[in-house]
């Protein structure tokens, strides 16, 4: 009753509140709300499409509803929408083309929602889009060159979907984006150079693909680089010598490629932010300097499982914060 008669409300933010019952239908004479947030409310049963056709609506946040049902509407031209979250609820279809319509939008999270099918070419020419998060999806299509018309993107997340054909090399030309994440797909083909171009990039994610080839050096090439995950690939030759440079470096992930060559252990020991290394089941060679005292003082995890070890590596004796260790 509170709730139909707040119809000049304009924020309504109830997130974590256990609602458990269907949306309330007093929300829809709330028709100027601005922004609505009812993220891990306990919601079950069909959301209703008004909604979404709020005049004034920039922010909708649904996030976290296991049994909220629907689809996704037609969107209107004269769509204020800005910030749209509706991950890990139970809807389903497909993206409309009308998605294209959201010009405003800079924020869009379709994280683990049942979607499927192809993505309709509109959705690239939203050119405020920021932060993208498809994963945990049946997408089932390649990724477009014309995706770099998302210049202004930071954040960048496919995985866990049907993805399939290479990556395009357009990718690089994205100087804004920070985390890039396309792990487990179905990607083939080589790594594109062009990826070495992207100055902020911090976290890239590949692992769980078909790629094939050499690692291009110039993926090692962003200084600011924390994160590498290339594991699972058809990967071959060897690591290139940058990665030795990469200062800020917490996770190398490498395992399960056909790489080969020599790493050299006592370079890798300068990365003293490393928290976890795998470079496991490959054709990697170890060379190591025992005599070397060095340490590094945040490794959690390491997996040098055949990695033609001959003797045990004295800087794992040192190491205070292991919670696993393979070899």
């Amino acid at each position: 009753m509170l709730l139909r008669n707040l119809t000049q409300l304009r924020e309504l933010h109830l997130d974590w509140l256990n609602i458990s019952s269907h949306l309330p239908h007093a929300l829809l004479n709330l028709s100027s709300l601005t922004s609505l947030s009812l993220d891990y409310c306990h919601l079950r049963g069909k959301f209703s499409e008004n909604i979404f056709h709020f005049p004034n609506l920039r922010k909708l946040d649904l996030g976290g509803n296991w049994e909220l049902t629907g689809k996704l509407p037609y969107f209107n031209v004269t769509s204020s929408l800005q910030f749209l979250d509706l991950s890990s609820i139970s809807f389903s279809g497909q993206l409309p083309k009308s998605i294209g319509n959201l010009k405003a939008l800079n924020i869009l999270c379709l994280f683990n929602c049942n979607l499927s099918g192809s993505i309709p070419a509109s959705l690239w020419n939203l050119t405020q889009i920021t932060n993208l998060d498809f994963k945990i999806n049946s997408f089932d299509c390649q990724i477009p060159s014309s995706i770099s018309n998302l210049a202004k993107l930071n954040g960048l997340y496919l995985s866990k979907n049907n993805w399939n054909g290479q990556i395009p090399d357009s990718l690089g030309n994205m100087s804004q984006l920070t985390h890039l994440a396309l792990s487990s797909n179905n990607l083939n083909g080589q790594i594109p150079d062009s990826l070495g171009n992207m100055s902020q990039l911090t976290y890239l994610s590949l692992s769980y693909n078909s790629l094939n080839g050499t690692i291009p050096s110039s993926l090692f090439a962003p200084p600011s680089l924390v994160g590498i995950g290339l594991s699972n690939n058809k990967l071959q030759g060897p690591i290139p010598g940058l990665v030795y440079e990469l200062q800020n470096l917490t996770y190398l992930l490498l395992s399960s490629n056909n790489l080969s060559g020599v790493v050299d252990l006592d370079k890798l020991l300068k990365l003293k932010n490393l928290i976890y290394l795998d470079l496991s089941y490959n054709g990697l060679s170890l060379s190591i300097n025992n005599i070397v005292n060095s340490t590094l003082p945040n490794l959690e995890y390491i997996s040098l499982a055949s990695c033609n070890l001959s003797e045990f590596p004295n800087f794992l004796r040192e190491q205070a914060r292991f919670r696993s260790l393979d070899l």
